[in-house]
């Protein structure tokens, strides 16, 4: 990762509304149950704060729990939880653009050089320049 790179507030919510797709399986755990914890508006940072949105707990093993097949470590979502919501996502970040900057397009406007709103965008929404 260029060490001069700056997740700017314009950074993050377009890779947030472009590239979640890149989260791994316990990042999109946390991710999910931040938004959870966000719509209750009752989040209170505890042993085991995503465990409590799981569906049917009783019936799984209190560390682990399967999703599409797949293991999901409470421990780990834990871990990227206990820093809170703005930290994940700055650590999320810094992992995507270290790891995989290579699936990653940053479509900036050719007039004024700002992010699109999405990969595809073919005009700007801050100037309105339109290179379709």
């Amino acid at each position: 990762m260029d060490d001069n790179f700056e997740a700017t507030e314009e950074v993050v919510s377009y890779l947030l509304a472009n590239y979640t797709n890149l989260m791994t399986r316990s990042e999109t755990a946390a991710s999910d149950s931040f938004s959870l914890n966000r719509k209750r508006r009752t989040y209170q940072p505890t042993d085991s704060p995503w465990l409590s949105f799981l569906p049917f707990k009783k019936y799984f093993f209190p560390d682990m729990y399967r999703i599409d097949g797949e293991t999901i470590n409470i421990r780990q979502v834990n871990a990227l939880m206990k820093d809170g919501y703005d930290a994940f996502i700055q650590n999320w970040i810094k992992r995507i653009v270290t790891e995989e900057l290579d699936k990653i397009h940053f479509n900036c406007c050719i007039r004024c050089g700002r992010l699109t709103r999405t990969p595809l965008a073919q005009q700007c929404r801050f100037c309105g320049y339109d290179w379709h």
